[in-house]
């Protein structure tokens, strides 16, 4: 028997001009991503590198790894060398195998058959279903000849009537109908989670896009999950949550959601009665220490509590710049109709949504059934014929050691859920140990409004966005700081409460509601510079400091279309607001009817505020009840306008003028 040549026992990179990389740095992460992924410095995969690996004085260093990477491989001085995939090498090899295990075996119609086959005379086997022929369980298997001891997991190991031992050639991509999962509304927990607990470390778990009932299937590190479609069983079970990221005894790292759906089936969820997490019956639960984390096109609605929850849970840390969860993407999530919010979360450091909807959350879907029924939107208290309080996203504090930092949106909206569309509750006492403010807070290209639940709700306040604390803390050190909103949409108040350097630009506020568009309440170093439209005043500040950027001055008074001469009446004007602009220009649609009594030559006058002047001819249109168009002149010096009047009805006149401040 021949020997084989061995690799290097370390990897040595160089420079362009082939000397050793000496201090150079080699950053992992998923492929096509910047989320960080795990290397090792032994091939037991038990001493994590750093990321980035630094490399020694001769450009070295010991990198082993699962799956797929994205290399990114930079000199000392962070200028980059070359940035790569690298492919799955151990995924090849195990194609290969499974090749050649194909040849020279016994074809069997499910599991149950491949258990009675004798291991004395067959080596390879090849299931063509579960239970089955065509139900996607089942594959290739080889017979372990020397192994006598490993337990049947119903899957990829398979203990025949003999005592052999039955091995999946193929597991570093599995299907959950490998190891008995049906998609047919029954149980499926069991066999999903045995096929999860069997996933080799960097394995992928696939549901081919089928249906499956559960009650919570309990992910851990290292592993993909795709293509399923997971529906929570009827219950009484407080805590069941399809998708479960427990890291609260071993914290969890390293996994993947894609084209994850799940169905609450809130309607069929009694007896909800945790006062915790409100039943924690989520669509997502992710409570414990949890890290890189990527949630990708997946969905959560009508679940009997959130759509998705980050909860800090026994994991909470006694430090706001200590995190629970870290690297945390969130791309194109959907999550409608769940009972409380569509999500939750707190003790977050660098955590990114992007392109994700946040609608019609904390709603009743009837108001006959009983408050613990999941029927019935989250109430506080929830005993009770309380107030509804869910809202599209709930950054809920719960003392020292729920912080946010580094958190970015873009692209989100959060609509028509039955309060805000995003509320950041930092109800910190400043003075504790461990105190420090939310910060670094990025918001762009975003909308939200709000929400559906109305003044006759007592806790609704009509806000699209609000950072605030309790009014008992208010006056203490600012528990909010550094926050970008820009180019965003607001359909209801802004509040910042006990918040410092927000800035606030582009985008559009638009809220008739109430009194004013925004309340600062001892906020400071504020700057606001959106679009403001609407009746509502623009701010309404207390013990706070700001300035106004230039699309946020406040709107002149209405200008007034009035008759100067002519015989008839004008009645039923209305003046909408239609834009302003960084500029100082305000537009307005001004509507009204024109009433002859006689034919003529009516002249009208548009009388802009006195802090406004009229800076282009407006445009007219003239609309008998007839549906004809009539021609009018404009005098702009003498800031009227006239028209030949047939006196054959009433005249719609409808009149855009632009006017600067």
């Amino acid at each position: 028997m021949g020997g084989l040549l061995l690799q290097n026992g370390k990897q040595a990179f160089t420079d362009a001009n082939s000397r050793p990389l000496s201090g150079g740095k080699v950053f992992f992460y998923a492929p096509g991503t910047q989320m960080p992924r795990d290397t090792w410095q032994d091939p037991a995969l038990t001493v994590l590198n750093t990321n980035p690996v630094i490399l020694d004085a001769r450009g070295e260093a010991s990198i082993y790894g699962l799956g797929a990477y994205r290399q990114v491989l930079r000199d000392a001085s962070n200028v980059l060398i070359w940035d790569q995939v690298l492919p799955d090498i151990l995924g090849v090899v195990n194609d290969a195998i499974s090749s050649f295990f194909l040849s020279n075996l016994t074809v069997v119609p499910s599991i149950a058959a491949l258990r009675l086959l004798d291991s004395t005379v067959r080596k390879n086997a090849f299931a063509t279903g579960y239970y089955a022929p065509g139900d996607l369980g089942g594959g290739a298997y080889y017979l372990h000849a020397l192994d006598t001891s490993t337990p049947d997991n119903g899957g990829s190991v398979i203990v025949g009537a003999d005592g052999g031992r039955w091995k999946l050639t193929k597991t570093d991509k599995m299907n959950v109908a490998q190891f008995g999962a049906k998609n047919d509304g029954s149980d499926a927990t069991t066999f999903i989670n045995k096929a999860i607990t069997a996933l080799p470390a960097g394995g992928t778990l696939s549901g081919s896009g089928l249906s499956y009932s559960v009650t919570s299937c309990l992910l851990k590190s290292y592993m993909i999950l795709e293509d399923v479609n997971l529906m929570t069983l009827a219950g009484t079970l407080d805590f069941a949550s399809p998708i479960t990221i427990n890291g609260t005894v071993t914290a969890k790292t390293n996994i993947t959601l894609k084209r994850v759906h799940v169905d609450g089936n809130r309607a069929n969820q009694t007896n909800i009665v945790s006062p915790g997490e409100d039943g924690g019956r989520n669509g997502f639960r992710i409570i414990g220490t949890t890290s890189n984390l990527l949630i990708e096109d997946c969905s959560a609605n009508y679940c009997a509590c959130d759509g998705i929850e980050f909860f800090s849970s026994a994991s909470h840390p006694n430090s706001d710049i200590t995190f629970v969860f870290m690297n945390i993407d969130i791309i194109r999530f959907r999550a409608s109709y769940n009972r409380r919010h569509g999500l939750s979360a707190e003790s977050i450091y660098r955590v990114s949504i992007t392109d994700s909807l946040f609608s019609s959350n904390g709603l009743d879907l009837n108001t006959v059934d009983a408050y613990t029924v999941g029927t019935r939107g989250a109430r506080f208290p929830a005993s009770l014929a309380g107030n509804l309080y869910g809202s599209g996203m709930d950054w809920e504090g719960y003392g020292i050691g729920s912080g946010v930092n580094s958190l970015r949106m873009q692209g989100v909206e959060c609509s028509a859920n039955n309060r805000s569309g995003a509320v950041f509750f930092n109800p910190v006492l400043q003075t504790d140990p461990g105190f420090y403010p939310w910060e670094n807070i990025s918001i762009s290209d975003c909308l939200f409004d709000a929400g559906v639940g109305g003044f006759a709700q007592s806790n609704w306040d009509g806000s699209a966005l609000q950072f605030t604390s309790t009014l008992a803390n208010k006056a203490g050190a600012s528990v909010f700081r550094s926050v970008m909103i820009s180019n965003t949409s607001m359909s209801g108040k802004f509040i910042s409460r006990c918040a410092s350097a927000v800035t606030v630009s582009g985008g559009q506020m638009n809220w008739s509601g109430d009194t004013y568009i925004a309340l600062l309440d001892y906020a400071f170093n504020h700057t606001i510079g959106m679009q403001t439209i609407g009746s509502a005043s623009l701010i309404n500040a207390s013990n706070s400091t700001y300035n106004l950027g230039p699309e946020a001055l406040p709107w002149p008074a209405d200008p007034v279309l009035s008759k100067f001469s002519g015989s008839g009446s004008l009645s039923g004007s209305v003046v909408t607001r239609i834009e302003n602009s960084r500029d100082r220009f305000f537009s307005f649609l001004i509507t009204s009817l024109w009433t002859p009594t006689a034919a003529g030559i009516p002249i009208f006058n548009i009388t802009p505020s006195g802090v406004s002047t009229i800076v282009s001819p407006p445009e007219i249109g003239l609309l008998t009840t007839a549906g004809t168009s009539i021609a009018c002149d404009y005098l702009m010096s003498a800031g009227n306008f006239r028209f030949s009047d047939p006196a054959t009805g009433a005249i719609t006149i409808q009149i855009v003028v632009k006017v600067k401040v």
